[in-house]
């Protein structure tokens, strides 16, 4: 129909306002088949919650006959903090004073935001929250709980030796007995790990993982039963003579298999049967490869001499800028 449209606003909270030149109500008049936008221009006053409350009420004729309508919508909305954008940390020594500069760039805000300065005689400042995160990551398949209980392992032992508590919402030592629980309860009638409790097959690539958790969760006093170790050691050893798929290509399977040998190691089993091949074609393999092999070598008596000297061609594919470090594979860099 044709008529008018009074548009009221209303507002609740007070983290929001209309603009001064605004008022809280529009009348705007409509012919049929027609739109028109009615604007009211909001700005922020502070942090907080509040409700846009929005009432029209149309007043005209439709097919000769007077029309009286109404309709109103609400629409909920939150100002929150900006957040950070940017965390700078220093490191050193000093024994008697440290300067440190710190330049503010003038067009930031000055209405929200500010500086959090902490102090600490270690780098592990935050490791707290990094344990919270952790403790409260909601994913659950093998490699998410695998790597969430190396992380919290890795804590657990950081904060163990260095005499600080890490805060979380639950025990970290009940989170990482129930993450080994969970593992454990992954694996297979061959002796691998599920990728899901759901899945029929173990997971080749992951297996070996769980052998080097097994292993540090041990080191640190938490118990894993034997007879899970000695069938894990059984799907390992039977994995790196047949891969559990076709694997054809050289660098693949090479690959595959240190990555299996590192399992194996973990849980007290080392077979040096590839060492002189991998070692020989080192190059051929990726850099990630050779530091793994590098590392299985180290601990074999006999191999030591050529884990030293892969250990010194990985450190010169280290490049190091003012602010980080990286490595590279030299055969894809240009020559000097």
């Amino acid at each position: 129909g044709e008529g008018k449209i009074k548009v009221q606003a209303e507002i609740e909270g007070s983290s929001v306002r209309l603009q001064e030149i605004s008022n809280l109500q529009e009348e705007i008049s409509i012919k049929p088949g027609e739109s028109k936008a009615v604007l009211f221009p909001y700005q922020t006053s502070n942090i907080g919650e509040s409700t846009l409350k929005f009432t029209a009420h149309f007043a005209g004729t439709y097919d000769g006959q007077p029309v009286l309508e109404a309709d109103a919508l609400q629409i909920p909305l939150s100002i929150k903090e900006l957040l950070a954008t940017e965390t700078v940390v220093a490191v050193g020594e000093t024994s008697e004073r440290e300067l440190q500069k710190l330049k503010v760039d003038q067009s930031i805000r000055k209405d929200i935001g500010g500086l959090d300065l902490r102090l600490s005689s270690t780098a592990l400042t935050n490791i707290g929250e990094g344990a919270k995160y952790l403790v409260d990551y909601p994913y659950g398949c093998l490699e998410q709980t695998a790597s969430r209980l190396l992380a919290l392992l890795q804590l657990k032992f950081l904060a163990d030796k260095y005499g600080f508590k890490l805060e979380a919402v639950k025990p970290v030592d009940q989170v990482i007995d129930a993450n080994i629980r969970k593992i454990l309860l992954l694996q297979n009638s061959d002796g691998g790990f599920k990728f899901w409790t759901s899945s029929s097959y173990s997971d080749c690539y992951l297996s070996p993982y769980a052998a080097y958790l097994f292993k540090r969760s041990q080191e640190l006093g938490y118990d894993i039963p034997r007879e899970a170790l000695q069938n894990l050691i059984g799907y390992l050893n039977n994995t790196l003579i047949n891969p559990c798929f076709s694997i054809t290509e050289w660098k693949m399977l090479a690959e595959y298999r240190i990555n299996v040998l590192l399992g194996l190691q973990s849980l007290g089993r080392r077979d040096e049967t590839y060492f002189e091949e991998y070692f020989n074609r080192r190059n051929d393999l990726s850099l990630g490869a050779q530091i793994q092999l590098a590392s299985l070598m180290s601990q074999a008596p006999s191999w030591r001499n050529e884990a030293v000297k892969m250990l010194q061609e990985i450190k010169n594919a280290v490049f190091i800028t003012a602010q980080t470090a990286h490595l590279e594979s030299p055969r894809n860099l240009p020559p000097r």
